[in-house]
């Protein structure tokens, strides 16, 4: 019974990673468009909520320490 259980467990958390993806993708273009349009802070918002699906996502993490950096060159409005 036990192994039925684990099994059931392990199959659900299966479907997360896709969804996962599919959402990190979106908010990443989300925060390429913000950026491209010169909203620092829309840009930063989409990257910060990558980083909460996924912390180990080094992209939003790069893009965002630039935002930090170039804050100045965007009129500040990170």
């Amino acid at each position: 019974m036990k192994i039925r259980v684990l099994i059931a467990l392990f199959a659900g958390l299966a479907c997360v990673p896709a969804f996962s993806a599919d959402k990190v993708s979106e908010l990443m273009a989300q925060g390429k468009k913000a950026e491209q349009d010169g909203d620092a802070a829309g840009a930063k918002s989409a990257y910060t909520q990558v980083l909460q699906i996924d912390p180990a996502n080094a992209n939003a993490r790069y893009l965002l320490t630039q935002l930090s950096s170039n804050s100045g060159a965007m009129g500040g409005r990170a």
